[in-house]
């Protein structure tokens, strides 16, 4: 089965986004699971086939570190996890969106 970039394995029922809620995501432990969310969401890809599917931008381990750490993620390891899973622009842009205001939340309590 072929998975086109923004399109899930199984498409989620009429009138639902199963997609994770990025408005909870207050820390970086937050944002790394629904990074780990939006990739079962996404039909759970091997993290080989992610550094593939996101041209290489980060390894298949340095995605699963990204993942499965309780140090803040970078910003570009949270688009590698985005694009690895066929993650659309948007979504994209919403994690990244997410990971601005975790990060400068982060910076200001310093």
């Amino acid at each position: 089965m072929t998975v086109k970039r923004g399109e899930p394995p199984v498409p989620d029922a009429p009138g639902y986004d199963l997609k994770p809620d990025l408005d909870a995501v207050q820390t970086f432990a937050d944002l790394t699971a629904a990074l780990r969310d939006f990739r079962i969401w996404a039909g759970e890809p091997s993290y080989r086939k992610m550094a593939a599917d996101c041209g290489q931008l980060l390894s298949s381990t340095a995605i699963y570190r990204a993942l499965h750490s309780d140090r803040p993620v970078t910003a570009t390891a949270v688009q590698a996890a985005i694009r690895g899973c066929g993650g659309t622009e948007e979504d994209e842009a919403r994690f990244v969106r997410a990971w601005m205001r975790v990060n400068t939340a982060t910076k200001e309590a310093l």
